[in-house]
């Protein structure tokens, strides 16, 4: 197993066990869903997502406050979009 597959094993275990069980089902949904489709860089952006405090994501994530902007990137925009998509269901 190289380090890429490694990385992405401990973001999965990672997204799935935050601390507050919604954002475990939506970052964990998210990852079990794209984290395949991520190049490396992508993978260092979603480590990014990975770090940040659960209240803020959801904030960011449903539009209650503006998005910093190192968090404008294409992985943000599919878990935006992953998000709405999964709580319009």
């Amino acid at each position: 197993m190289d380090d890429l597959e490694i990385s992405k094993k401990k973001f999965l275990y990672k997204s799935s066990y935050r601390g507050s069980k919604e954002m475990d089902l939506i970052i964990g949904n998210f990852a079990k869903k794209f984290i395949d489709l991520f190049d490396k860089n992508e993978l260092h952006l979603f480590s990014q997502i990975l770090d940040s405090d659960d209240n803020d994501l959801y904030q960011w994530i449903f539009g209650k406050s503006e998005t910093p902007d190192h968090f404008k990137n294409r992985v943000f925009q599919l878990l935006i979009d992953f998000s709405i998509k999964q709580n319009d269901v």
